[in-house]
C-alpha cells in the first residue's frame, strides 16, 4: 500500500514504529506496515476515505501500476464481503502493505 500511495504522488512524512504518515497536499493517511501481512477491509477503506478515493477507482489504479513489466501485485484483502457489500465492489484478490 505505501507502494501505491507513493506512485499516486504521497510521500512518506514520518515514520513513528510501524505507523507510516503519508501526505499529499492536504490529504493524509496513515498506513501500517507489519512485515507482509494483509490489510483488513476496515483499514482499508479508511485509507481509501482519508484519500478521498473510491473503492472502484482504487481498483482501477491498482491494476494500471501493475504494468506488463511488474510482477502482479495481489489486490484481495481479509473480508472481501464487507466492502462488496459497502460498495458493491467484488474484491478477490489481496492488499500487502
Amino acid at each position: 500500500m505505501v507502494r501505491f500511495l507513493d506512485a499516486q504522488g504521497f510521500a512518506v512524512v514520518r515514520i513513528r514504529g510501524s505507523h507510516h504518515i503519508m501526505a499529499r497536499g492536504t490529504a493524509r493517511t496513515t498506513v501500517l506496515v507489519h512485515g507482509n501481512q494483509m490489510l483488513k477491509i476496515g483499514t482499508l477503506r479508511g485509507i481509501l476515505r482519508e484519500i478521498d478515493l473510491s473503492p472502484n477507482e482504487f481498483e482501477r489504479l491498482w491494476m494500471q501500476g501493475q504494468g506488463p513489466q511488474r510482477q502482479a501485485m495481489p489486490l484481495v484483502v481479509r473480508y472481501p464481503y464487507v466492502l462488496s457489500q459497502a460498495a458493491n465492489w467484488e474484491c478477490t484478490r489481496s492488499v500487502y502493505v
